[in-house]
């Protein structure tokens, strides 16, 4: 029953991007240089997800991508602005 459930799931992902990420006359995600599979679903979807996007990567720790993320982003910031939290 999880299975199915993972893979209908992963079906209506599948439909949204390529509803999303479709360029006329060209693959779908084509548009893009990498494609990586972030958060606590990509341990369930990114297999099916590679079904569409053979490119399509999911990152290291995919759990704390998202946070990852924008801690690297406000270091960023901080770097180019010392007083941006203040």
């Amino acid at each position: 029953m999880i299975e199915q459930s993972i893979e209908r799931v992963g079906r209506s992902i599948n439909i949204f991007i390529s509803q999303k990420w479709n360029v006329e006359g060209a693959a779908i995600g084509s548009n893009f240089d990498a494609i990586y599979i972030a958060g606590g679903g990509a341990y369930y979807f990114t297999d099916i997800i590679r079904r569409q996007l053979m490119a399509a990567q999911m990152t290291d720790n995919p759990e704390h991508a998202n946070v990852q993320g924008y801690h690297d982003l406000a270091l960023n910031l901080e770097s180019i602005k010392a007083t941006v939290w203040r």
